[in-house]
């Protein structure tokens, strides 16, 4: 083992090495364990969600000091759960990011790969590189302990790629002492020796930028002290050379005074005779250069007369040509205005086309509301009523958890209800389809509706193989597996059984939602796939009657077809024909 191996792990886990140092749980953890979950129940009062998460993640983390792994996993779901009710993303991934690396010191190292995965998942959505290549990093690591070494090499390969195209030189280094190693636990010899020839040069090359840069700093601070001494040569030679110029001025006077005097000596009669001579020289010179001026000075007067003339003559044509063209505007116009008002006659005609079209929108826009207003008012109406009580200390602490089963059932049907509707105003848009693990997908759609299923004594099973990937929208695929199992709980009567599973037929994939519940009578099973019926659960549960209609649009968009098949008194199975993606799915899922 090559010795810069304990040191890329000891990175990655150095937070939980600290945490191990501690002894196991003391008084005073106790007491501090005791006081956040008190504050974080105060918060939960005043519906302070985020900062109740915050105080939940304190006492997560003191019991996860103490090494009572299971008590800090059940206080990190709660404060998940916390997040996801105000869609913190950012808490959500750091509580993500806890949960993979206490798995990990656990050893479950297949859950550990599973929130690495969503951890993973939100930071690409986040777009941000360093988290990103973290991840992968992380995420490598725990593949090797489960000696899943291609996978290892195919995130590492990945975060080389990123961490080359930042330039980032210590993740670089990172990645390349992982790939080492992992290539010695494949045994190829050939990649180790590659590998590590590769780290030992980022190594060097990250020594020469440091030693580079010491050394940088010491000609910065060289070429300073020899910036000072040159400016404090400059400021004295410029002192000498001024007293240079002084001393010559002083020099120049003194012979300029000299030349005076003796100018003056000599300066007779003779001499001022010419100075005359050439002032009267000067003199008719500049009687000559005025009688030239003068003729100029006609000559030009000429000339402007001639230039007026020439743009009077310009103007004229100007004006006649502009009131040419004004013509020609008006007719241009007249042509104009009559194509318009072709064009208004048109769009008149079209408007009122889209009033038609906007009146009968309204009319089943209306015929909709009357038909959910109901389903969306009891849920509320029989929460208010509760939470009435609940102020008026109506009702005890017992009878309000009896309550709650009842309360969390209408609570999933108004959610069910209001994402139908929602979903409904968006299947008019453009739906991009992807690949999606199927597996995945419907445990998560089983996560949602367990306590509804729970309350009627429902088992709910899930038989999908983790590596069958279809081709579909993720929101949309969502959207029918929670109608379809939803109504499947709704029909299916206590102590039932819903199994969710799938076939695989050439290039698609038929999942199967088969209940035990009372099942559909011939003569209705053609009005349920047209929408607008709905009809009482088994245990008095409401509908809408949109679910089903809209599960059917959303399978035609993503190229889908929905089938029924129900007999009275055994159960009723949906079958949901979808395209099979090419390649299954490679993540492992508990």
């Amino acid at each position: 083992m090559y010795s810069y191996l304990p040191a890329a792990w000891a990175l990655l886990f150095l937070p939980i090495a600290g945490l191990f140092a501690q002894n196991y749980l003391t008084a005073n953890d106790s007491v501090k364990i005791s006081s956040y979950l008190q504050e974080a129940s105060q918060k939960k009062t005043i519906r302070d969600w985020r900062g109740a998460s915050d105080v939940i993640n304190k006492a997560a983390l003191t019991y996860w000091n103490a090494r009572e792994f299971q008590k800090a996993i059940d206080l990190f779901h709660q404060s998940l759960a916390l997040n996801r009710l105000i869609d913190n993303q950012s808490g959500i991934y750091g509580i993500n990011n806890n949960l993979a690396f206490l798995h990990a010191d656990l050893q479950q190292y297949d859950s550990s790969v599973y929130y690495f995965t969503k951890v993973l998942e939100g930071r690409r959505r986040q777009q941000v590189t360093e988290p990103i290549i973290s991840a992968l990093i992380n995420l490598s690591v725990v593949y090797n302990k489960l000696k899943r070494f291609e996978e290892s090499i195919k995130v590492l390969e990945e975060a080389l790629e990123i961490a080359r195209s930042q330039n980032n030189l210590e993740r670089m280094r990172t990645c390349y002492g992982l790939l080492a190693e992992t290539y010695e636990q494949m045994g190829n010899l050939q990649k180790t020796q590659e590998y590590f020839e590769r780290y030992k040069e980022m190594v060097e090359i990250l020594n020469k930028f440091q030693l580079s840069a010491l050394q940088q700093e010491l000609t910065k601070e060289q070429e300073t002290r020899r910036r000072i001494e040159e400016a404090r040569r400059l400021a004295e030679m410029e002192v000498r050379l001024q007293e240079e110029a002084l001393n010559r001025a002083a020099q120049r006077l003194t012979a300029q005074d000299s030349a005076i005097a003796l100018l003056t000596e000599r300066y007779t009669k003779n001499q001022m005779a010419l100075e005359i001579l050439r002032k009267d020289s000067i003199i008719k010179v500049l009687t000559i250069n005025q009688l030239l001026y003068e003729k100029r000075y006609r000559e030009s007067r000429f000339y402007f007369y001639l230039l007026i003339v020439t743009a009077a003559f310009i103007i004229a044509i100007l004006v006649i040509a502009f009131l040419y063209r004004l013509k020609e505007n008006k007719v241009r116009e007249a042509r104009l205005l009559q194509l318009k008002n072709t064009q208004l006659a048109q769009q008149k005609e079209e408007i009122a086309q889209q009033a038609e079209q906007l009146s009968l929108l309204n009319q089943r826009l209306k015929q909709l509301f009357s038909i959910i207003g109901h389903d969306l008012r009891a849920p509320v109406v029989s929460l208010r009523g509760v939470l009435d009580l609940l102020l008026m200390n109506a009702i005890s602490f017992e009878d309000f958890n009896q309550l709650m089963p009842t309360l969390h059932s209408n609570v999933t049907q108004l959610m069910v209800t209001l994402d139908n509707l929602l979903l409904w105003g968006k299947t008019e848009q453009e739906m991009q389809t992807d690949k999606v693990c199927l597996f995945q997908t419907v445990q998560e759609t089983i996560d949602l509706l367990h306590l509804s299923a729970k309350q009627k004594n429902i088992s709910l099973q899930n038989y999908i193989q983790n590596s069958v990937a279809v081709y579909f929208n993720r929101l949309a695929l969502q959207t029918v597996l929670r109608n379809l199992i939803n109504n499947a709980i709704k029909f299916t009567p206590e102590g039932g059984k819903i199994t969710i599973s799938a076939q695989i037929q050439e290039n698609s994939c038929i999942v199967s939602i088969q209940d035990t519940g009372i099942g559909i009578p011939p003569e209705k099973l053609d009005h349920i796939l047209q929408g607008g019926y709905s009809t009482k659960g088994t245990a008095g549960e409401g509908g809408t009657g949109i679910g089903i209609a809209l599960c059917k649009n959303l399978c035609q968009r993503n190229k889908a077809q929905l089938k029924i098949k129900s007999i009275v008194n055994e159960g009723t199975t949906w079958y949901i024909h979808m395209p099979l993606a090419e390649t299954p799915c490679t993540q492992m899922f508990r």
